[in-house]
Parts: C-alpha cells; sequence; structure tokens
C-alpha cells in the first residue's frame, strides 16, 4: 500500500481509554507502523460504552486530541466502534464523530431498532463489522438446514443483507485469500438489492399492519 497510498481510504483505531496524550502518541506510532503521513479515519475502539466511558471519549481527552489530529491534517475523519450499538447513540450529538463501526448482521438486527434510526437522523456514516456473522450464521446453517448451502450460499446472503439497507455505508468482510476477494466481487458485480430493509417492521404491531396492507385487495 505504500506505493498506493492514494488509490484506498485507511481505517485504524486508538483505545478509548487512553488520555490526550496517549491517543496522540498512539496515532502517531501507527503512523510509523504504517509508512504514512495520515490517517483517512481514526476511530474510538471500544466494545460496549457506559455512561462512565462516554464521558471519558467526550471530555477526558480522547476526543480533543482527535480535534487536534484532525485539524493538523493527520487524519481526515474521526469515527467510533462499537460491539454493542446502542451505546454508541450518545454519540450522535456530536457532529465531529462521522463514522460509527458497529456490529449488524442478518443475525445480529438490534441496530436496526435504536442505532440505525438515530444514525439516519444525524446524517452519519455507517460501517458494519461482523459483516459475514464471524460465521456464525453459516455454522448454524450447517447444523439445523444443511441442505440450504447448496441452493444458495450463506456468505452471499449474509453480505448482500447488510447492503441492502439504505443506511450502511460499507460493510467489513474478512479476506484471506485472493479467491475470496474474486467470490465477492463477483457476487457483487452488477447486484442491486431487491429491498431496502431500511422499511422493514421490526415491531411485532408493524409487522401485523405490513402484512394486513398486502392482504387488502
Amino acid at each position: 500500500m505504500k506505493t498506493r497510498r492514494r488509490d484506498c481510504v485507511l481505517a485504524s483505531k486508538v483505545w478509548y481509554e487512553l488520555d490526550h496524550q496517549g491517543v496522540i502518541d498512539s496515532v502517531h506510532a501507527s503512523l510509523k507502523r504504517l509508512q504514512t503521513d495520515y490517517i483517512d479515519i481514526m476511530q474510538v475502539h471500544g466494545r460496549m460504552y457506559t455512561p462512565t466511558a462516554v464521558e471519558h471519549v467526550l471530555h477526558g481527552g480522547p476526543l480533543d486530541a482527535l480535534l487536534a489530529l484532525r485539524e493538523a491534517g493527520t487524519i481526515g475523519h474521526i469515527g467510533i466502534t462499537s460491539e454493542e450499538p446502542w451505546t454508541v447513540i450518545p454519540f450522535l450529538e456530536r457532529e465531529a464523530i462521522e463514522v460509527y463501526q458497529i456490529a449488524y448482521n442478518i443475525v445480529y438486527q438490534a441496530a436496526a431498532r435504536h442505532f440505525l434510526i438515530e444514525a439516519g437522523k444525524a446524517n452519519a456514516g455507517v460501517v458494519t463489522m461482523r459483516t459475514m456473522t464471524s460465521g456464525i450464521f453459516q455454522r448454524e446453517i450447517s447444523l439445523l438446514a444443511p441442505e440450504w448451502p447448496a441452493a444458495h450460499d450463506p456468505y452471499d446472503v449474509a453480505l448482500k443483507f447488510v447492503l441492502s439497507d439504505s443506511r450502511v455505508h460499507a460493510g467489513i468482510v474478512g479476506m484471506r485469500w485472493p479467491h475470496e476477494v474474486e467470490q465477492n466481487v463477483r457476487l457483487l458485480d452488477g447486484w442491486e438489492p431487491p429491498v431496502d430493509f431500511a422499511t422493514m417492521p421490526r415491531l411485532t404491531f408493524e409487522v401485523y399492519n405490513a402484512e394486513d396492507a398486502e392482504q387488502q385487495p
């Protein structure tokens, strides 16, 4: 990538527990390791944010450090990551935090009930982690319905699910081998989502209302 730096979007992370100077030191260490002079998206990295953690990120140094680095041109955008999407909702009030990397996939759809709704209102950038369910969906299918994969690749279904939600702007997909890259490109080449899952009913009464409307003559 060193010779093709302008051809990619490079994202990295800093631990949310760090203080102001710790964040700055961590980012500069990343620049050295990555052999570049800027990082496009620098994300505060956490799993689940308690109210104390939210307060620390916003007022204990991390956000101020990232703002200073952005002002200096060292980073381009500020983001945050979380395994539990509902815990990053408080950060949506800060326009400086532009990109949210959250767990959202075909077996873990909780974000559709809360975070994605609020993120859409805030016009925030959304990136999914665990896009392919870390293999959970595929393993469950192999145990409960082993005939399904012969009819349709479950990895294909998992990827297309995430990309069928208009509130999601990119999905992280782990790929270890060239043939996996080629396979994913083939899956999406010329593909258009048949539906926007952002409009799908998520609450019981909404589902019933939608079904009743479909059955009207």
